[in-house]
């Protein structure tokens, strides 16, 4: 073994060594990263051609991966688009900055979890600049058979708040409970009043009131409220 390959075989050591604790400090640097899949790194020897009485170090190859099959730790929000992995896989996105292009082909980026929000265009996007992307639905919601082993299909998420068709309603069943006071002998009759709150087909809020009114009958010299 010559001077040269004893220091080679150290150098290598050194290198994959310090690729391993790379992977270590990404690990402990996103321990609370929600949704974070952490990373590992697999060592493989290598053993070179020698010659007869002479030996020659190898040294050994480093591989650092991704474990996507593993879940990372998940939260609860209040935003009904934040999405996060549960299981196996990570999210396609792409910079925003790409949306623009007219080729249609956009470079794939791959995120463990987003907190998105339809932009001004209707893309949901996330406040680093990257845009979800998915397989585009039929009209019927249904998803054409698509490949899965490239990324070709995969478009930019397009939420379009008007892409609902609404259905007027025409028939309403209410059930309330009326203060029986209001129809006592003696009670002044006036009207109780109850406010329902209901969606335009706009979508916006409304308010819709409700009024009773007590009636008497006569029967003899008795008067009955109903």
């Amino acid at each position: 073994m010559t001077i040269s390959s004893s220091l080679n075989a150290g150098v290598t050591g050194l290198n994959v060594n310090a690729s391993k604790l790379a992977t270590i400090a990404d690990n402990i640097a996103n321990s609370g990263t929600f949704g974070y899949k952490r990373a590992d790194a697999d060592f493989s020897s290598v053993a070179l051609a020698q010659s007869k009485g002479r030996y020659t170090a190898g040294g050994v190859t480093v591989n650092t991966f991704r474990n996507v099959t593993t879940q990372g730790s998940l939260t609860p929000t209040s935003n009904p688009t934040d999405i996060a992995i549960a299981g196996r896989g990570m999210l396609p996105v792409t910079p925003t900055s790409a949306l623009g292009q007219t080729g249609g082909t956009y470079p794939l980026m791959m995120a463990t979890t987003g907190s998105f929000t339809p932009d001004k265009n209707g893309i949901l996007t996330s406040q680093n600049g990257l845009a979800l992307m998915g397989w585009p639905a039929l009209a019927d919601g249904t998803i054409p058979v698509q490949p899965r082993d490239s990324a070709a299909g995969l478009e930019p998420v397009f939420v379009n708040l008007n892409q609902f068709a609404a259905s007027p309603t025409d028939l309403i069943g209410l059930g309330v409970n009326l203060p029986a006071i209001a129809t006592e002998a003696g009670a002044s009759g006036d009207p109780y009043q109850i406010s329902m709150e209901y969606f335009d087909n706009l979508g916006t809020t409304k308010t819709m009131t409700a009024v009773f009114t007590p009636l008497c009958r006569v029967r003899g010299s008795q008067t009955l409220g109903r």
